[in-house]
């Protein structure tokens, strides 16, 4: 019975020990695979984040561009109507000079008309 009882905790010995390996191998494995799914789960968090980041960046950039478009063709069209302004005075100008200039000879013509 000795011999039985040694043999028979031998072999309980060596199944719990498989037994207990496996577990540990399972285990192993499970963990490995949670943290693949982890892993991917925070790339995926990570992207999603990144990509909104840089989508608030471009709107803020995008923002500041208009913004200086808006101004710089302000400028612009403010440069254009000041010019076209200028060009306008100055076409009076020679308008209302010539106007004057043909008056004063009417006048003249008149006045050397009413002398003799």
């Amino acid at each position: 019975t000795k011999w039985r009882t040694h043999s028979a905790q031998k072999q309980y010995s060596r199944e719990k020990a498989s037994v207990v390996a496996t577990q540990a191998f399972l285990r192993g494995y499970q963990t490995r695979k949670q943290l693949r799914v982890r892993r991917i789960a925070a790339t995926k968090i990570q992207r999603i984040w990144r990509t909104f980041r840089d989508a608030e960046k471009y709107r803020a950039s995008l923002g500041s561009i208009i913004l200086v478009q808006s101004f710089a063709r302000r400028l612009a069209a403010t440069n254009a109507a000041m010019r076209r302004k200028s060009a306008i005075v100055v076409l009076q100008s020679a308008v209302r000079c010539h106007l004057a200039l043909q008056f004063v000879r009417e006048k003249r013509k008149e006045k050397e008309g009413a002398l003799r």
